[in-house]
């Protein structure tokens, strides 16, 4: 607890080191200038009605006109040039700030960002917001360089990292240089190929999951699926990862009609202790999420309350049970002399085995949780929406998963390697709606230059120290890129011997887990999990429905979305991002059990 409180009273400080540094220089500076000048007096109105607000805006106005001559220049000596910049119409750029928070609540998540880039025929943009530099960029040649041959200029960066340790603490997501190194090197052992490859754990958990299902659909009752995959996932890495039972799809599941609009998904009205949990989970990372669209303002308008501490304290809550019986656990063995495996341990088993710290346990497990449950329910959440809203697709996979692996046989690695659509299938859910949507990075203590992405195209100068937002969602429907059909869902497209020798020629088009030395750890598994899953889901049943009617209120699309050009004029859900995409209330179906099954 005291660890936390030092780190909000921290934010507090950093708030009123901004507010020395926007406003209070520059009306000092305006002050001494009264004082050393010739002219009569003025008075006090005058001076905070009209000299200080004044004094404001010349400062900043001529400090970033300083500071665009000064990076002209750089970018000249390194032979690049600018990144074309977009300024907003309020001072500072505010209401570029409003619009991103906005556009995160009110519309179709990180797809708000598209028009500035079509609008100016660019990949790579230079948002001004209060006069400060924040690059973003849907070029895959850019990300490439940031996140693989450009690696050692760019990082999570203190802004980044500031915003995401109420959440993440100082877990692997949240962490550069040698201490992300060392989680890395603790962490990778337990994603090899034969851990990864053995589904005792996963189809454990796929069978229960697919009993829950099973007896809803037999009463033809609504299920949200986006609810009932977190359970799946987070009680399956829970064993995997932790050797924890949570046993989380035996809880209550919310109830069409009955069920509330969640901070992402839906909420049953009474909820159990793994029900609190993952609502302040949730509640956790979408308020991580508002913290950075508003910084730094967010400071502000948390300034007496602290937003993260009760949905967190509640996180810790739950967990705390988990670390203090891993710790008992160890010191039982210790006592009678047993000796650490790795071959056969657990990751909560090595990290206990390496210190006894419960803050950075929890924190290692909450980052855990949400790359093992977030990001693979997100998958299958988008997954089966696709195939419910694409019925020709969902009979094709249905019927390769029979011809592979018949009614009954559960798949192997063999026969999950073996399923080709299936792959297509996943790959084209990952590409249009991939798990992390948009992601951060700043630049280091040295300015850096984006090579060109094209032959014959520009270098691009990027500032010391500036934030670099990159979004994969848009990258994945670039028209330029993956054709005149980016934004339909076409599986056939991965499975077309022209357009894979695209991909393959330039992977980074399709960055769904990251890239570089950072890619996604549990990317194999991810694929590995949902594939199973969705294997064995289509042999028990013959078809999806949504059943937009069960969702709670507020959960479906705006009407005027009908109006719009490309997905969103046709989504069925309303896909938003909260760190991990979601489908706003939940994705809500109905399924119809193979007779006999």
């Amino acid at each position: 607890m005291f660890h936390y409180e030092r780190n909000y009273n921290r934010y507090r400080l950093s708030l009123v080191v901004i507010a020395l540094k926007v406003f209070a220089v520059p009306c000092l500076l305006a002050q001494a200038a009264l004082s050393l000048s010739l002219a009569p007096p003025v008075s006090s109105a005058l001076k905070w009605l009209v000299i200080f607000p004044v004094s404001i805006i010349v400062y900043w106005t001529t400090r970033n006109t300083l500071w665009t001559l000064r990076d002209k220049r750089n970018a000249a000596r390194l032979g690049a040039q600018p990144i074309p910049k977009v300024y907003g119409r309020w001072i500072g750029g505010l209401d570029l700030m409003v619009y991103f928070a906005r556009g995160q609540e009110e519309n179709y998540g990180t797809l708000e960002f598209r028009k500035f880039f079509e609008e100016r025929g660019a990949t790579t943009l230079n948002f001004q917001i209060m006069w400060h530099d924040l690059i973003m960029t849907i070029d895959d040649g850019h990300i490439k360089h940031v996140l693989s041959t450009g690696f050692s200029h760019f990082e999570k960066g203190p802004r980044g990292r500031w915003i995401m340790e109420g959440v993440f603490g100082n877990g692997i997501f949240n962490r550069d240089g040698d201490v992300w190194k060392m989680h890395r090197s603790m962490t990778r052992p337990f994603f090899s190929r034969d851990r990864i490859s053995d589904y005792v754990t996963i189809g454990k958990h796929t069978d229960v999951a697919l009993r829950v299902l099973s007896k809803l659909s037999s009463r033809s009752k609504a299920v949200d699926v986006q609810d009932l995959f977190a359970r799946f996932t987070i009680d399956a890495a829970a064993e995997f990862l932790f050797g924890t039972q949570l046993n989380s799809l035996h809880a209550p599941l919310p109830e069409p009609g009955r069920s509330k609009l969640g901070p992402k998904g839906s909420q049953a009205v009474d909820a159990d202790d793994f029900g609190s949990f993952v609502q302040a989970f949730d509640e956790a990372q979408v308020k991580m999420t508002e913290r950075f669209h508003l910084d730094p303002f967010w400071r502000l308008t948390e300034l007496f309350k602290d937003g993260m501490k009760e949905p967190m304290a509640t996180v810790r809550g739950y967990l705390e049970p988990v670390v203090q019986r891993a710790l008992d656990d160890h010191a039982a063995a210790k006592r009678k002399g047993v000796q650490l495996d790795q071959d056969e341990c657990t990751l909560l088993q090595y990290l206990v085995a390496n210190t006894d710290d419960k803050t950075v346990l929890r924190d290692e497990l909450v980052n855990i949780l949400i790359a093992g449950r977030d990001t693979t329910a997100a998958l299958l959440t988008f997954t089966v929406y696709l195939l419910a809203t694409h019925p020709e697709v969902f009979r094709h996979l249905r019927e390769e998963v029979l011809a592979v692996c018949g009614p009954d046989m559960p798949p192997t690695y063999e026969t999950i390697r073996d399923m080709k659509y299936l792959r297509a299938v996943v790959n084209e859910a990952l590409r249009l709606f991939p798990p992390v949507p948009i992601n951060q990075r700043m630049c280091g203590a040295e300015p850096a230059v984006f090579p060109p992405s094209k032959p014959g195209g520009p270098s691009y100068y990027v500032p010391a120290e500036t934030d670099i937002i990159y979004v994969p969602l848009l990258l994945h429907r670039r028209k330029d890129l993956w054709g005149d059909d980016a934004e339909e869902f076409n599986p056939q497209r991965w499975l077309d011997e022209d357009r894979v020798k695209k991909f393959v020629q330039n992977p980074m088009i399709f960055v769904p887990f990251n890239a570089g030395p950072r890619i996604c750890l549990g990317q194999q598994f991810a694929y590995n999990e949902a594939s199973y899953f969705l294997a064995r889901l289509l042999q028990k049943f013959s078809a999806i429905d949504l059943a937009p009617e069960a969702a709670p209120q507020g959960s479906l699309p705006p009407k005027e979305w009908k109006n719009e050009p490309g997905r969103k004029g046709v989504e069925k859900c309303w896909p938003k991002a909260a760190i991990i995409l979601f489908a706003k209330g939940g994705l809500w179906a109905r399924f119809t059990p193979v007779e006999g099954a």
